[in-house]
């Protein structure tokens, strides 16, 4: 059964990858899957090459605090 708190604490984290996309910054996606992470871009118009075929994000290029690059392009590399 989900608690309460964890419902909060997924609230939160939303609302902080939200605040930093609209400061145009690349949010932390480690442990997201393929799925999630094109679902989000798709409505960022980014342009995601994901590297590997199952599992989660390891890590992304450009980094995430970072701005997003002008070309709107990112490698997305699950494990």
């Amino acid at each position: 059964m989900i608690s309460e708190s964890d419902i909060v604490k997924t609230i939160e984290a939303e609302k902080e990858v939200a605040e930093k996309v609209d400061q145009n910054i690349i949010p932390n996606m480690s442990g997201w899957s393929a799925r999630e992470v094109l679902r989000f871009l798709r409505d960022k118009d980014i342009d995601a090459k994901i590297v590997g075929r199952k599992g989660h994000v390891v890590r992304t290029t450009p980094s995430e605090g970072q701005e997003w690059p002008e070309d709107k392009k990112i490698k997305i590399y699950m494990e």
